[in-house]
């Protein structure tokens, strides 16, 4: 492995840091435990590092590593994976304090007793029964399942969910060791605890302790999901000089452990990457790192999401690189300030929302006109506009807009990361909106049937097909006859293209729908016509006509 190519001491804890976290699982642990100064490593790591590198490794071979991290650093494992929501996830703490009873036995009893006792107490008192033998009792007279400590206080696990969980650890033995641990740290505390278990109001103790909980983690950079929601609020590029500019210092001395995969996967070509990595002076550009950091973290708790590992922290990331770069190419477009010296002037959360903006004004369009469009009044689903279309319009209406990447990505939505996404969703939402705005100044298409599987395409090509063929009704679905007629005369036997005279039929029939005139039409609707015979000539302008099969047509409306 790499850091056995080197002298072990040759490496600062930073650079043996950074070369374990580019290693696979299985070497990053082999690492860690052959360093000299493991312990020591170990703790330099940023809890969030250390955190996704465990994931990496597997959590179930990384005792070792347990048990040389810091209590802190316990303590954010702790605070990320066992809360759903507001509630403790019980498996999830069940779990880990297993995890960390092999792992330090002594440290987590004494550290749940002295530091999070209210969480201690609180799972005790919703997983086990406890009874106090009076003087003329007899143990045989309690019910089975009790064990006792000192023959006077007898405690039950339970019966629950997680006593018959059979991927948990055994409940009953996991209880029995904690008290006997506690018991024999501080014999009067265990007794007082217990004691009192009985006057635990759960619901108050645990919103006390997830009001602790999201104080630790604000200082992480994660908020509360409702506040951190904050950060997709939209900013416009040109109130950015009037508000308050963040300060920067140059002297600032690197003393903390800076979260390395966050900036690592910030790496890249955009705008935002470049600017990060062109600034000199190391104490400012550690902060921006630390900036970014905490806006990851925010964004990340804005989502609701659970992170643990590399690729789901390299998604955030992207996400948040990606608005980053459309800001900053926002802002200098819009004010004249370059990127570099926007980093440095404003804070990187409004960055974001400046480019983030971008997509949410793209919503807001949507949203507005489908509220009054042609073919929600028609009451025709979003299928109606085709696949593609259907793909970008659909992304643009949910809560935080995506852009739709068919699996080019190797997945079917993904976030905005340049303007370039902008402008292409722009453009097909205004060919919608003007598609949609042609139908309703088409008279004949009023009365055609909303039939399953209707669509754009079909709705506009169908009644035009009749009307050349000189059908009574314009909105009956043609037989495969008439489709083949249809054919014979649309394409050039030669080109395979369509005849230009029947593009200008076409304009020329639509001219008589809308009451315009030609030269109208190309300047209202012909940016959403372009492209139509282009996709006619695609799909059936080199199929023989005896191969047509009705079945497999969509464009046209055929019985």
């Amino acid at each position: 492995m790499d850091l056995e190519k080197k002298q072990p001491l040759s490496l600062t804890l930073k650079e043996s840091r950074e070369e374990i976290l580019g290693m696979p699982g299985q070497e990053a642990l082999d690492a860690i435990i052959s360093h000299p100064r493991g312990g020591e490593l170990v703790k330099s790591f940023s809890a969030q590092d250390l955190y996704f590198l465990m994931h990496e490794i597997g959590l179930d071979d990384c005792l070792p590593i347990l048990a040389m991290a810091s209590t802190r650093q316990w303590q954010y494992m702790m605070d990320v994976d066992i809360w759903n929501g507001d509630r403790v996830d019980y498996r999830a703490l069940v779990t880990w304090m297993e995890r960390m009873l092999a792992a330090d036995p002594d440290r987590l009893v004494k550290w749940m007793a002295t530091r999070e006792t209210d969480l201690l107490e609180m799972w005790l008192y919703d997983n086990i029964s406890v009874v106090f033998l009076e003087h003329d009792q007899e143990p045989g007279d309690l019910p089975d399942g009790y064990f006792t400590l000192d023959g006077a206080i007898y405690i039950k696990v339970k019966e629950s969910a997680l006593s018959e969980d059979k991927n948990l650890p055994d409940l009953d033995a996991l209880t029995l060791d904690i008290l006997k641990r506690i018991a024999e740290l501080d014999y009067d505390f265990f007794h007082k605890m217990v004691f009192e278990l009985h006057g635990i109001i759960s619901a108050e103790t645990e919103e006390d302790i997830f009001r602790i909980r999201n104080v630790r983690l604000a200082e992480r950079g994660f908020a509360p999901p409702h506040e951190a929601a904050a950060v997709y609020h939209k900013l416009d590029a040109r109130d950015l000089p009037k508000r308050p500019r963040k300060v920067l210092t140059p002297d600032e001395p690197l003393g903390y452990a800076l979260p390395y995969l966050s900036p690592h996967f910030a790496k890249g070509e955009n705008r935002f990457s470049r600017s990060l990595a062109a600034v000199d002076n190391p104490a400012i550009a550690h902060q921006l790192q630390s900036e970014f950091a905490a806006l990851c973290n925010q964004v990340i708790a804005a989502d609701r999401n659970k992170v643990r590992s590399r690729e789901e922290l390299e998604q955030a990331v992207k996400k948040c690189s990606g608005y980053l770069n459309m800001g900053l190419e926002t802002i200098r477009i819009e004010t004249g300030e370059e990127p570099g010296a926007s980093i440095r002037s404003h804070p990187l959360t409004e960055i974001f929302q400046v480019g983030f903006g971008l997509a949410l004004s793209l919503k807001f369009k949507a949203y507005q006109w489908r509220k009054d469009a042609w073919f929600q009044k028609a009451e025709l689903p979003l299928s109606f506009w085709g696949e593609d279309r259907l793909g970008v319009l659909g992304g643009l209406l949910l809560e935080k807009p995506l852009v739709f990447d068919n699996y080019r990505s190797g997945n079917l939505y993904r976030d905005f990361l340049s303007l370039k996404d902008v402008e292409d969703c722009g453009r097909v939402l205004e060919s919608i909106m003007a598609l949609d705005s042609l139908f309703a100044h088409m008279d004949c298409v009023q009365s055609c049937p909303k039939t399953k599987g209707l669509n754009c395409e079909s709705l506009l090509l169908t009644p035009w097909a009749n009307h050349f063929l000189k059908n009574e009704s314009l909105c009956a679905p043609l037989s495969l006859d008439d489709l083949k007629n249809f054919f014979q005369e649309l394409f050039d036997p030669a080109s395979h293209l369509v005849r230009d005279v029947m593009k200008q039929n076409f304009l020329d029939w639509l001219a008589l729908q809308t009451g315009r005139d030609t030269e109208a039409i190309g300047r209202t609707w012909g940016h959403a016509l372009t492209g139509l015979f282009e996709n006619v000539e695609d799909l059936y302008g080199r199929v023989a006509l005896g191969a047509l099969d009705a079945r497999h047509i969509y464009i046209f409306m055929v019985k």
